[in-house]
């Protein structure tokens, strides 16, 4: 039985929080709010700075000033914004006058949504599909548990395990699968994460990770390669982090747009509700606008007001905790854009030691989908985009200590009209294209950890051993050694140096030498560059 005076205190706390930031709403006459529908007239500017550093004071003082919508994330020198019809000729002239500029992306956001919507009408009643709907339609969060249920009793290539990562602030169970290869014995594998959904409106991502499910269980298209992917890790891969949102954005038109979560804690403004899932993980938690957060609730990146504050990013710290040091690869599905980003997001000035695996990985997630003819940017998130603390990512980095951890902003391109409104029939496409990009990281990893790993028991067997030699793979020399001719003198050589062969240039360097990366990496982007040139007859895609 629950003590009534410790009931009361909460009651009591929850009066005073709702107070507060109900006063506060009155302060502030100028907020980026959830913006309520419907949306007849709103318009979708995509918006561009001359300079990268005029991005972020742009940004952040519209914010301040008008009642927009950020949409998909804020690239170097351009964002998204969804901006309402009383405003547009007030946005226009701020955007002017702050020396940027403009192109309509979305003439009308509600006709946009309305085609959206009526797509989903045909197949909205239906309780029961097959679980080869995935690869054709949005579920609804009823329909997502039937699937994982039918997965669970049906599947032919895996076995799934149906779990509940814990309830939602509305009392929602949260589940997720465990696929493991069939009849498989052996206990404690390294384990890839896949999490999608925590922001609701980005139906596209649950939809990349249902079809992952669906590819491991049932292995549709007779993939030789999922027996590998199967037998050298377990999958654990959760839908929907945010089952609140997705089933307040699958309402109609008017909530489809919902990103955050529904807790009813800080406001009582029902356009104020709910916190930013990817704002809230606590690890180097900042609410400030210049780390990419907000305190106030009202905003579409509310942070909350403390790191894991909010029931959907405990329930997920605890998954990350009991698994232990077991994750071998985490990955964050978000929309849209087309990035593939690793940490830290928290601080443009924080770097990681070992930011070459972490490049590397990304490339080879780059290379994959650039032979489906997509381009992604690789890089850190606050490198790339933008400055923002309490991200998934971030936490599982540096909160669960998992190397591998990355954030995929899924298709559609940021130049794309449909934003979140990506329509059903694309779902096949962005399956198909970006599946060979995961399975093709997920070797990736699998072989850099399992390679670091034995090198580091051969420098233990041979610890005696006075020779010089490099046995990290993520070192600059080994970089280097895959694709040409490295000769490392003895440690009693009074430089110390290594010496690089490469297309019959030799060079000497300092192997703990900063430059020696940077070089060896302005090589790797050179042949990357110079293939991609040749494969394609001499037209290299322009970078965007």
């Amino acid at each position: 039985m629950q003590d009534p005076l410790k009931m009361s205190a909460v009651r009591a706390w929850q009066f005073c929080i709702s107070a507060l930031f109900f006063a506060s709403s009155w302060a502030l006459p100028f907020m980026n709010t959830s913006i309520p529908g419907p949306f007849s007239g709103y318009q979708v500017f995509e918006v561009h700075v001359n300079e990268t550093s005029a991005l972020g004071p742009l940004l952040r003082s519209l914010e301040t000033a008008y009642p927009i919508d950020i949409w998909g994330r804020p690239s170097k020198q351009s964002f998204d914004v969804m901006v309402s019809p009383e405003q547009l000729s007030d946005v226009i002239k701020f955007i002017k006058n702050k020396d940027a500029s403009y192109n309509v992306k979305v003439q009308d956001v509600q006709r946009l949504l309305d085609e959206h919507m009526d797509h989903l009408e045909h197949h909205r009643e239906r309780r029961s599909l097959p679980v080869s709907s995935v690869t054709r339609r949005y579920l609804k969060f009823r329909q997502i548990r039937q699937f994982l249920q039918n997965v669970r009793e049906n599947a032919t290539n895996a076995d799934v395990t149906l779990s509940n990562l814990g309830r939602s602030f509305e009392g929602r169970m949260t589940p997720y699968v465990t696929i493991r290869k069939k009849n498989s014995q052996q206990e404690n594998k390294q384990v890839v994460v896949i999490e999608a959904g925590i922001h609701a409106r980005e139906w596209i991502a649950p939809s990349m990770a249902l079809n992952i499910i669906y590819r491991l269980a049932f292995n549709p298209n007779n993939d030789p390669d999922l027996d590998e992917l199967l037998t050298k890790f377990d999958w654990i891969i959760i839908p929907t982090v945010n089952p609140d949102g997705y089933v307040y954005s699958h309402r109609n038109s008017s909530t489809r747009l919902w990103r955050k979560t529904r807790t009813t804690l800080y406001s009582s403004d029902p356009h104020c509700m709910g916190v930013d899932g990817n704002r809230n993980f606590g690890y180097e938690w900042s609410d400030s606008p210049s780390h990419g957060g907000n305190s106030n609730p009202c905003t579409d990146n509310y942070s909350g007001p403390q790191g894991f504050s909010e029931p959907e990013t405990r329930n997920l710290k605890t998954l990350l905790t009991r698994l232990g040091g077991r994750v071998a690869l985490y990955l964050s599905l978000h929309s849209y854009g087309q990035f593939f980003l690793y940490p830290w997001g928290y601080d443009a000035t924080a770097t990681l030691n070992d930011e070459s695996d972490m490049m590397e990985v990304g490339r080879k997630f780059a290379d994959a989908m650039w032979e489906r003819n997509r381009w992604y940017e690789v890089g850190s998130a606050s490198q790339v985009l933008y400055e923002a603390a309490g991200a998934a990512d971030d936490y599982a980095r540096g909160g669960a200590g998992i190397k591998y951890a990355f954030t995929v902003e899924l298709s559609p391109t940021d130049s794309s009209p449909h934003g979140f409104l990506l329509p059903a029939h694309h779902i096949s496409t962005v399956v198909n294209d970006h599946w060979p990009a995961f399975k093709q990281i997920a070797l990736t990893v699998w072989n850099k950890l399992n390679q670091t790993r034995n090198n580091n028991n051969n420098n233990n067997n041979n610890s005696n051993n006075n020779n010089n030699h490099y046995t990290d793979d993520s070192s600059p020399a080994s970089a280097a050694s895959s694709s040409n001719n490295i000769n490392r003198r003895g440690s009693n050589s009074a430089d110390n140096q290594v010496e690089v062969s490469i297309n019959g240039f030799n060079y000497s360097m300092d192997p703990h030498d900063p430059r020696m990366s940077q070089w060896i990496q302005y090589y790797r982007d050179f042949l990357n560059y110079r293939r991609q040139y040749e494969r394609y007859g001499g037209k290299r895609r322009a970078r965007r």
